[in-house]
């Protein structure tokens, strides 16, 4: 899984496929079947067939596509899903020779698409820096041994912080460190 600040990717393990959700940007009276279609007349596009839909009650396009990447053929299955004020994008891709295998699983997933209420995952949050005041003589690498499971290593920090990790720090001097999120 890789997640970004525009897109969530969702990457088979064999890395011969791939499922990406994104926001479409908004347009004033955008509808799925419209951006579905949009999609299908942009160049280098080859458009297969798609299809108006609801998806867990929100309405959306369906539609299968191929375009050529620098390696291969890739085909598409992508739906078009309005929900609340935003529309999104799910997006199944692989080699088009490799389509048949794994057009259950794609359309599966993507109709999958609905609201999230794990709360679990609702509640997450993010690590955070946080400034911490050295005691003299303290070292990075010692001041990273007091901190709560961080997930990132000494070095990393040392970066963050731009100083040795055994370098004596003087009294007062400020140190970035990362307060791990839950």
């Amino acid at each position: 899984m890789q997640n970004t600040k525009s897109a969530v990717a969702f990457v088979a393990p064999s890395e011969s496929a791939v499922v990406q959700l994104t926001l479409v940007p908004p347009k004033e009276g955008q509808t799925p079947e419209v951006v579905g279609n949009a999609i299908a007349r942009q160049e280098g596009i080859q458009f297969i067939e798609g299809n108006p839909l609801h998806i867990n009650g929100n309405a959306a396009y369906l539609g299968r596509y191929r375009m050529q990447s620098e390696a291969n053929t890739v085909e598409v299955l992508a739906a078009f899903i309005s929900y609340g004020e935003n529309m999104y994008q799910v997006a199944g891709m692989t080699a088009a020779s490799a389509y048949s295998s794994f057009a259950r699983t794609l359309d599966g997933t993507i109709r999958g698409f609905r609201e999230l209420t794990d709360t679990r995952i609702l509640s997450v949050q993010p690590d955070r820096i946080r400034i911490y005041r050295a005691q003299k003589g303290e070292t990075l690498r010692g001041i990273a041994k007091l901190q709560p499971q961080s997930r990132i290593t000494v070095e990393e920090l040392a970066l963050l912080n731009r100083l040795d990790p055994d370098q004596a720090l003087t009294a007062g001097v400020q140190v970035k460190v990362i307060r791990p999120g839950r």
